[in-house]
């Protein structure tokens, strides 16, 4: 005795498994862009790509309210 699925019922599954394979991607390549690997023996200055409070102003630094020394 042999079962028979027909084309409706597994053609959807193929939708499913292709959309969590590119969503996975996309994830994947989010976290991509936003670690860096710099070794102890380089220096690196990474520059943020966005920000939830929008650009630093014209000037560059931000103070913070700490006086260094």
């Amino acid at each position: 005795m042999a079962m028979y699925v027909s084309f409706r019922q597994t053609s959807w599954f193929g939708v499913y498994v292709f959309a969590f394979i590119l969503l996975t991607a996309f994830l994947m390549f989010g976290v991509w862009l936003c670690f860096r690997y710099i070794p102890n023996n380089f220096v690196g200055i990474v520059e943020k790509l966005w920000s939830s409070r929008g650009s630093v102003p014209e000037g560059g630094k931000r103070e913070l309210g700490v006086i260094g020394g």
